[in-house]
This record gives C-alpha cells, structure tokens and sequence, in this order.
C-alpha cells in the first residue's frame, strides 16, 4: 500500500514539474506576430449533468498554409468570424491576439 502511495505522489510531482516546464518555456518564449485566416472555429463541451465547462477554439492558418489551433477566450470566440484576415500574435504555445485587416468597401 505505501509503495503505491509512493509511485502516485511520484507521478503527479512529474506531472507538476512538466506543467512548469512548459509554461516557462511558453513565457520566455518572444511573441510573434504573423499574417492568418481564421479557417475554423468550434466549441467544446465537457462534463456532466451536475457540472459542465466549454472550451472555445479557433484555427488560423498561415501564408505557408500550416495551421494552428487555440483555445481562446468567449470575447475572442464571439468576436472574430471564419474568413477573417489578419495579424496574429502568438507566445510559444499561447494565443495572444488577433488583429483583423479591415477591407474597405467602396
């Protein structure tokens, strides 16, 4: 019973020590900005009957045709529409905005 409780705490202080990791690489990593299309958006739901949360993704892709998916925020999610063209600014492996290129219609 204790060597099981042992390689439990174990494997969660690893699982502790990767989310650090990659959230210190993520915030020294330097933001870039980049020309992309909004390609896609979706929603996740999760959970159950008692608890439920949503999670809210847009894919961008770039010039060189790469795609990238982020969870954003319900404000980014609500604003920003597919074919939308712009600048985005990531940071590692975070979203960080997306700045729309207006077209003038005359």
């Amino acid at each position: 019973m204790d060597f099981l409780l042992v390689v439990v705490a174990i494997i969660i202080g690893i699982a502790i020590l990767c989310a650090i990791g990659k959230y210190i690489d993520n915030a020294s990593s330097p933001v870039i900005a980049r020309e992309a299309c909004i390609v896609s958006k979706r929603i996740s739901v999760s959970g159950s009957n008692i608890s439920t949360s949503t999670s809210y993704y847009i894919t961008f892709e770039l010039h060189d045709s790469s795609r990238l998916e982020f969870i954003v925020s319900t404000k980014d999610y609500s604003f920003l529409a597919e074919g939308d063209t712009g600048t985005l600014c990531t940071q590692g492996e975070w979203f960080k905005s997306f700045e729309r290129h207006f077209v003038s219609r005359r």
